[in-house]
């Protein structure tokens, strides 16, 4: 699954995850055998490789915006937590994104209709620092990105553990 994902393959993923050509997955609740494909296809999405990293993480660091509403709309998928979920470097798929100069990836995480983009931001900010990751790396579309969204705290984001990151970045 995480190979689908690295090779941005919707078919794979759509394959393996139980997803019709129309979008909608394994019907819920209609029997026993719906609900242990719901079940195995929630711990598919939540599963970690090696690194601690989800399918959703590989997605998101290789800027695969098409394969990434497959998993987050998957009706078996739990939004909340791989919307915060981390790898073994405390790395959240956003921060995954923006190491990786993906806005549009980022754009497709805080913008979801279902995902708390102020909490998301909160919580990669907090322990990974994404405004920094982005100044280090030179991806101005994602600084930009971070400090307009109406969901950031622009002062928050430039902030990280009393270092300005941008300043830092210029050093």
């Amino acid at each position: 699954m995480w190979a689908a994902a690295d090779q941005g393959d919707v078919a794979a993923l759509t394959r393996l995850l139980g997803v019709d050509a129309g979008g909608e997955g394994q019907p819920r609740g209609k029997s026993a055998a719906s609900d242990l494909a719901s079940m195995r296809h929630r711990a598919m999405l939540l599963a970690v490789d090696g690194g601690g990293k989800t399918v959703l993480m590989h997605a998101a660091s290789k800027g695969y915006v098409d394969v990434m509403p497959t998993l987050l709309d998957h009706p078996s998928a739990d939004l909340a937590a791989m919307l915060v979920a981390a790898d073994w470097q405390t790395n959240t798929m956003l921060m995954h994104a923006t190491q990786h100069g993906h806005a549009e990836a980022m754009r497709v995480l805080l913008d979801h209709p279902s995902a708390d983009a102020a909490a998301m931001l909160e919580y990669s900010s907090v322990s990974t620092a994404l405004m920094r990751s982005a100044a280090q790396n030179g991806h101005v579309g994602a600084m930009r990105l971070l400090l307009d969204h109406p969901s950031a705290d622009a002062a928050a984001l430039l902030k990280d553990r009393g270092g300005d990151a941008l300043m830092e970045a210029a050093n």
